[in-house]
């Protein structure tokens, strides 16, 4: 038998019901002990941070485990943005068939507006983010096809994210500020950070300054 060491992992989950305890579960079934854990779906709906004492080969075994599910984050890459107007047939199911076309390409949607009796009864306005650009363009092609369609921007960058995805915007900014980026200390910088997220939280100051506060720290 070795001994306990503690460990610390990013997960990047989707934004779904059951999607925690699927990474719980894992943990669990190879013996770790989960000793932190942090996630704000206000800060961010996808980053899940996490401490938790194993030993060592029960540790890797977790870590393959949540790689194979898709939960293991060796670093937090920008996600393209993707804002468009779309005009949609006025029937029954015309929404769910859209929906259907964003959902395929694992888009998440920031913000979507519509509503039949302003001055614009058919157009609905969307707003997404995707971790691959090559997911946008894809989107793309096949909205153009099938609808009107009208962008009003698209940042491949992720550049221009906005405030629901602090956790990816904060990596981006710290690679730009770094000579030769590591994803490793990235991520190290990442949990610090959280860390000072969470304890300012414990202690009654809000959401927002807590993550603006460290926004500012890297001159955001």
């Amino acid at each position: 038998m070795g001994s306990n060491e503690r460990f610390t992992f990013i997960a990047r989950m989707p934004d779904e019901p059951g999607a925690l305890r699927r990474a719980a579960e894992a943990i669990g079934r190879h013996g770790g002990n989960i000793v932190r854990l942090h996630y704000d779906h206000r800060i961010d709906p996808s980053t899940v941070f996490f401490e938790l004492e194993a030993e060592r080969e029960d540790y890797d075994a977790i870590r393959e485990e949540l790689k194979r599910i898709g939960y293991l984050q060796h670093s937090l890459h920008p996600s393209a943005v993707l804002k468009f107007c779309v005009r949609l047939p006025h029937r029954p199911g015309a929404l769910l068939e859209f929906l259907g076309h964003t959902t395929e390409e694992r888009a998440n949607i920031t913000l979507v507006d519509f509503d039949e009796r302003g001055a614009h009864p058919d157009r609905l306005k969307v707003s997404l983010s995707l971790e691959e650009s090559a997911k946008a363009e894809r989107l793309l092609d096949r909205l153009k096809s099938r609808y009107p369609i009208e962008i009003l921007e698209y940042d491949p960058s992720g550049k221009d994210l906005d405030d629901t995805v602090f956790y990816v915007r904060f990596a981006q900014e710290l690679r730009g500020l770094l000579e030769k980026p590591d994803e490793e200390f990235i991520l190290s910088m990442l949990h610090d950070t959280n860390h000072i997220v969470q304890e300012l939280h414990n202690r009654g100051r809000s959401r927002r300054r807590s993550s603006r506060a460290c926004w500012r720290r890297v001159g955001g």
